[in-house]
């Protein structure tokens, strides 16, 4: 079936496209980075004639699942049955679980269409970060239970203390 509204929308020339661009950071932001991201894309997918309906944007790391450009930007895919996603780069879209994301793509009969392949020094620099934050956040939740842990482990015994006192 997929195959079938594929050929159906090339038949019908069907060249509606979202975009999604994202930043990892309010710095880029103000920097004016998202939005000099979102004017590369939209001259871009005029020279190669797609229809933009719709610009989707998250200021957030590419790891963080909870960005809500990106959940509205699936959602409108769904309803509208729009073919074709464009981003600057695949990490535009999401640092891990790309193909989870290719997968659900197609199953919306969407193609995902990256405009640049090579990673620039910028791009590495906030690959780096995002590595950063990956541990940052592994090292708190592990060292958040052993907190826990800690927390009970001094209850239990000041409750002791305080029972041995009393008897």
């Amino acid at each position: 079936m997929s195959e079938v509204k594929r050929l159906l929308n090339q038949m019908t020339n069907d060249r509606r496209a979202v975009i999604y661009a994202r930043v990892s950071s309010q710095k880029q932001d103000k920097d004016g980075n998202l939005e000099r991201q979102i004017d590369r894309l939209l001259k871009w997918s005029k020279e190669n004639n797609y229809e933009v309906v719709k610009v989707f944007k998250d200021t957030a790391s590419g790891i963080n699942d909870k960005r809500k450009g990106f959940w509205k930007m699936m959602e409108f895919i769904k309803e509208n049955n729009i073919p074709y996603l464009i981003v600057e780069f695949h990490d535009r879209l999401t640092r891990f679980g790309l193909e989870y994301v290719k997968a659900l793509l197609k199953e919306y009969d969407t193609q995902l269409i990256t405009v640049e392949s090579k990673i620039s020094k910028d791009k590495m620099h906030e690959l780096v970060e995002d590595l950063i934050t990956i541990i940052t956040s592994f090292t708190a939740r592990t060292y958040g239970v052993r907190s826990q842990k800690f927390k009970k482990v001094k209850e239990i015994l000041q409750d002791e203390a305080t029972q041995n006192a009393t008897a």
